[in-house]
Parts: C-alpha cells; sequence; structure tokens
C-alpha cells in the first residue's frame, strides 16, 4: 500500500511539474499574440484553441497534485464535530465515491478519445487531434482517482484501529 502511494505521489508531482510547464507555454502564447497583432504581421493562428487545449491539460494533470498535498478546500463544518472513527468513515465513504466517480470519467474520456481518432476527428481552426486531449484528461482523472482510492484505504484503517 505504502509503496502504491509513493508512486502515486510522484506521477502526481511529475504530472503536477508538466502542468506547469502548459501554463508556462500559455503565458508565452498568449504574450506573443498579444503583441504580435499589434505589428504587421499579425496574430498567431489558433492562439484560442491552443489556449483552450493548454488550459485543459494545465488542469487535468494538477488534480492529483492538488489531492496529494490537500491544496483542496473541505467544507467539515458538520463532520468536524463527530468522534474521529465516525469523521473516518464518512471520509472512506467519501473517497471511494469520488474514486468511482473519477474513474468512470477517465473511462469516459478514454473512451471517447478512441471513437474521435477512428472517426478521424480534428479541432476546427488548426486541424490537430482530438485523442491527445481526451487522453491527456483521462489520465488525468484516472490519476485522481488512485490518489482518492490510496486515500480512502488509508482512512479504513483509520476506522479499523
Amino acid at each position: 500500500m505504502e509503496s502504491l502511494r509513493k508512486l502515486v505521489e510522484s506521477a502526481s508531482r511529475t504530472m503536477a511539474i508538466v502542468s506547469i510547464t502548459f501554463l508556462a507555454a500559455m503565458v508565452f502564447l498568449i504574450t506573443v499574440n498579444v503583441i504580435l497583432r499589434r505589428s504587421p504581421i499579425g496574430g498567431i493562428f489558433g492562439t484560442y484553441e491552443l489556449t483552450g487545449y493548454f488550459g485543459a491539460a494545465l488542469v487535468a494533470m494538477a488534480l492529483g497534485y492538488v489531492q496529494v498535498t490537500r491544496g483542496n478546500i473541505e467544507v467539515d463544518i458538520l463532520v468536524s464535530r463527530l468522534s474521529r472513527k465516525t469523521q473516518a468513515v464518512i471520509g472512506s465513504i467519501n473517497y471511494f465515491v469520488c474514486t468511482f466517480l473519477y474513474g468512470t470519467i477517465a473511462f469516459c474520456c478514454f473512451k471517447q478519445g478512441i471513437m474521435m481518432w477512428k472517426k478521424g476527428e480534428v479541432s476546427p481552426t488548426l486541424s490537430i487531434s482530438l485523442l491527445p486531449g481526451y487522453f491527456v484528461i483521462g489520465f488525468g482523472c484516472f490519476l485522481l482517482g488512485v490518489v482518492l482510492l490510496t486515500d480512502g484505504i488509508k482512512s479504513i484503517n483509520e476506522v479499523a484501529k
């Protein structure tokens, strides 16, 4: 269990670094596009489309890391008043429901990506294949699901104590 958790944390950190790279690319692309719009050359073709894809990749790749570092917001006004064991039970249920949810989202993204690839669907402006976008989002959701699963198992261990 501990080795799986370390593997997931390492993968989440790697994905977060890639996510930061996408953020830097977005900032650079938008800045250059704004500067070039005022020049005789004109703006960069497809900037709006690429920015959307980069943003989706950025968010999807950061999901697991945010959960690993507990960077999300928890509203626990009611749960914090319960006993530690009850909190762990509720946490376990929450983690497993969320694991199922993100696993389903990941599966649907992979399935949709394969379907788009078989149909030969491409983006409207740049004619880029949609497959990588679906797979990146699917992998990000899958990674978050695995992080939530390990959190749920950890929470169950707290209940058993």
